[in-house]
């Protein structure tokens, strides 16, 4: 999912958006659709596995430039590198355990370089290959972006549908 920043943050905020449902690699451009945005939270959730094993959902942030490029790695924020350029994650539930978001990407539009005007996000299994795992193995998976100033739900998005 890839979100463009855009660069109307100073306008005021439109209260009347509804929540948009995206397909895999959709595009959505948050500041189009509500100029006053300023700070965004991206969640993502999971259920616990019902046949014992544990899935480790991971969320990757990716800051890109004009050209669809990071110009360095600290511009790719993820387990290990928590903290970005106006982008930090939250949290790194191993389990899918709690109800709600499991994992957190708060973004502060106005703390992100006018050079990026994209910003991307990838949610992946923690070592799918070596666990023999896939995401149709996942129970309601979903990510969801909010108004992080009125917490309002601005997207929302099952990743796997439930069987």
């Amino acid at each position: 999912m890839g979100i463009n920043l855009g660069g109307n943050f100073g306008m005021s905020n439109n209260d009347s958006m509804s929540v948009l449902n995206l397909q895999k690699n959709d595009i959505l451009d948050l500041t189009k659709k509500n100029p006053g945005l300023k700070k965004v939270i991206l969640g993502a959730g999971w259920d616990i596995s019902r046949n014992g094993a544990d899935f480790d959902l991971d969320i990757a942030a990716f800051l890109l430039d004009s050209n669809n490029k990071f110009n360095t790695v600290s511009n790719v924020i993820f387990f290990n590198n928590p903290n970005g350029q106006g982008v930090t994650l939250s949290g790194d539930n191993r389990t899918g355990a709690g109800d709600g978001d499991d994992e957190q990407v708060q973004i502060e539009l106005n703390s992100i370089p006018a050079e990026y005007n994209r910003l991307v996000f990838v949610v992946n299994i923690y070592d799918a290959k070596g666990r023999n795992q896939h995401f149709g193995m996942i129970q309601n998976a979903f990510i969801r972006i909010v108004n992080g100033s009125s917490n309002q739900e601005l997207l929302a998005s099952c990743l796997i549908l439930a069987p």
